[in-house]
């Protein structure tokens, strides 16, 4: 994606978080080349991000408004920004703070199944014990598609929400 690209964030639930033009950190190399969109499965009138994951990830942590007003990337007393958060889980895809130190996991994935909800809990399970011994640990999938089975699922977890990424791309003629 490149600078001046909007990005729309929604929850399963069809809550729309926020739509904002896509901005980069300093510090953070360009992507190779912008997500590509195709019909989704979870409404055939919108287009979603498909197989550009490493992609969207990078825009959200350079745009983390997007998710949450208060927000911030994580960053560890070594100085490491939870981007990529290696864990002995696994590697977390972001990991966020808010104003009152609580951290969010957040994780990506083309769909939800099991495993991708064994996975968040484990790095939630890592962070509360590593981290944050004694506080909440917040949760957050974004997904291209999730089955209505494993949304039930995830309703009964308490500190997980689901949200659906939709990539939108306007192109407009500056010449004639």
């Amino acid at each position: 994606m490149e600078e001046g690209d909007r990005l729309v964030v929604k929850r399963v639930d069809g809550v729309l978080l926020d739509e904002q033009p896509v901005t980069r950190k300093a510090g953070r190399k360009k992507s190779a080349a912008i997500p590509e969109a195709s019909p989704s499965r979870m409404g055939e009138d919108q287009n979603y991000v498909s197989g550009s994951f490493p992609q969207v990830r990078e825009v959200l942590y350079n745009n983390l408004a997007l998710v949450g007003k208060n927000l911030r990337i994580y960053t560890d007393p070594s100085g490491r920004q939870g981007f990529e958060y290696p864990t002995e889980v696994g590697i977390i895809d972001i990991l966020a703070t808010d104003p009152h130190h609580r951290l969010t996991v957040m994780e990506f994935a083309e769909e939800v199944t099991p495993e991708v909800l064994s996975r968040i809990l484990g790095y939630m399970g890592w962070v509360r014990r590593n981290l944050t011994p004694g506080k909440d640990v917040k949760g957050m999938i974004f997904t291209n598609h999730i089955e209505e089975s494993m949304l039930l699922s995830i309703s009964e977890v308490p500190g997980i929400e689901v949200y659906q990424l939709r990539m939108s791309l306007e192109v407009n003629k500056m010449s004639a």
